[in-house]
């Protein structure tokens, strides 16, 4: 009976959308991103921790269970024990990885059922780095109505209310947040865009089935799109289309002052290209037509070939000394 009413209740539970309702979308971390997030973790000691969580897409539950036997250095292996799918998983070590957690294991001179990360952070201590890293901002707290919260600062004479703040984690344009979980979505986009099959980008990732890699840890935009159009290439054999019209013949100032023809048959073998503010050392005005005060040729004594080697049948354009 009791099994009968719950039942009756449950049933009348709309099922939430997991697309409409998710509370935090993630996306993937830039390259600059994660680079000013790994530097500001070096620097208080946490760079392993975020480049395991980066590069071997160890989430924070896997994170706090790692022990040092479960790195293998020799064989370049990292053992998720006990992960999220209740089994354990054996990963290929990068070897950017293999680096820094050799470097940590001999700072703390670490044995082998001893923890690799002995302290969790929590997410007070997650913030304050994102925020140095210029991914979290300061904000004001508000009150159910929509005004700001306030709170007691100082003491004695100097104490004063002062607007209550936290940090948060900054919103893409798009509402989309990075977090350390994000790093995950980080691993699947990079694998994506190597090239790498889904089927083995789901057992990096150890999802039970590829189609969660897909939908959910790997973030492509457009430059991914436009970067895999441009690599793709028209056989040469294919000629151009007929609509396709060819572009507008450009005529150089030589061409315009003599004509193409002279300019094909004369002007390559014996002058350089004409430029806009005259010949080489701009004192040189063609010979052999009507020229202007600003009109120069190169310094070669004419485009035009001398009176008495001149080709038969060739007429060369003639200039009207009408105004």
């Amino acid at each position: 009976m009791t099994t009968w009413w719950w039942g009756q209740q449950l049933s009348a539970v709309t099922k939430a959308n997991e697309e409409r309702d998710r509370r935090r979308i993630r996306r993937s971390f830039t390259d600059d991103e994660l680079a000013r997030l790994l530097e500001v973790a070096a620097k208080r000691g946490r760079r392993a921790w975020y480049l395991t969580a980066a590069l071997a897409g160890a989430r924070f539950s896997d994170l706090g269970r790692l022990l040092w036997i479960d790195v293998d250095f020799d064989a370049g292996t990292l053992l998720i024990r006990d992960g999220k799918s209740g089994h354990d998983d054996l990963l290929p070590l990068h070897p950017d990885l293999a680096i820094e957690l050799a470097a940590r294991k001999a700072a703390q001179k670490g044995k082998p059922h001893d923890r690799v990360f002995p302290t969790i952070m929590d997410g007070r201590t997650r913030l304050n780095d994102f925020f140095a890293a210029g991914l979290a901002e300061r904000v004001n707290v508000l009150n159910a109505d929509g005004s700001i919260k306030m709170r007691w600062h100082g003491k004695g004479r100097s104490r004063r209310q002062v607007p209550k703040t936290k940090l948060v984690v900054k919103k893409d344009a798009t509402g989309r947040v990075v977090d350390l979980h994000a790093l995950r979505t980080t691993l699947g986009t990079n694998l994506a865009r190597s090239g790498v099959a889904p089927q083995v980008a789901q057992k990096i990732m150890r999802h039970a089935d590829y189609r969660t890699t897909l939908k959910h840890y790997t973030d492509l935009q457009l430059a991914d799109s436009a970067s895999a159009l441009g690599s793709v290439r028209v056989p040469a054999s294919v000629a151009p289309s007929d609509s396709v019209q060819s572009a507008p013949e450009t005529r150089t100032a030589v061409q315009t002052a003599v004509g193409t023809a002279t300019t094909v048959l004369f002007s390559s073998a014996l002058c350089d290209p004409v430029r806009s503010n005259g010949s080489i050392d701009g004192t040189s005005p063609m010979k052999n037509r009507p020229v202007k005060s600003s009109d120069f040729a190169t310094p070669c004594d004419s485009i035009l070939p001398d009176s008495g080697k001149r080709v038969k049948g060739f007429e060369p354009s003639t200039f009207s000394l009408e105004g």
